[in-house]
């Protein structure tokens, strides 16, 4: 009895992590981003949990155009170790007329600010993707 439960325990972590793990391919998506999105990130987010933007930006077959900071701004009062720093990126695809936009949150300590992003930039929020974002963000 010991036995097959614990067969059956190792069969359900087994397919918990075979399940998690499961990447799709745009091909196998059928050429469609939305579908690609929702396979590999909505449905699937415990596959980046913990992992680099890098780890991310390998990966995807979609092309990383268009792509914007998440910068944490405090409403009202008070104080919050996060006020003005950059806490995510925003990435934004295109297919026909459609705009699918993903964010990726990152983990704290959040090591950059609003003020190192805009130095690095010096222009504005929503740029091309581009290696000087992607050395920046990448770890």
């Amino acid at each position: 009895m010991k036995q097959l439960i614990l067969a059956t325990l190792m069969t359900f972590i087994a397919l918990g992590a075979v399940g998690q793990g499961r990447y799709y391919t745009l091909q196998e998506c059928g050429n469609d981003p939305l579908k690609y999105i929702e396979r590999n990130y909505e449905d699937n987010p415990g596959r980046y949990t913990g992992k680099t933007l890098d780890f991310f930006v390998q990966e995807c077959e979609l092309t990383l155009e268009d792509f914007f900071p998440d910068i944490y701004h405090l409403a009202e009062g008070g104080t919050d170790i996060r006020d003005g720093k950059v806490i995510g990126v925003f990435f934004e695809f295109y297919k026909d007329i459609y705009t699918y936009t993903l964010c990726l949150q990152f983990n704290p300590p959040f090591t950059y600010s609003e003020d190192d992003f805009f130095r690095l930039e010096n222009s504005d929020e929503t740029e091309i993707w581009q290696d000087k974002y992607y050395q920046f963000f990448k770890n």
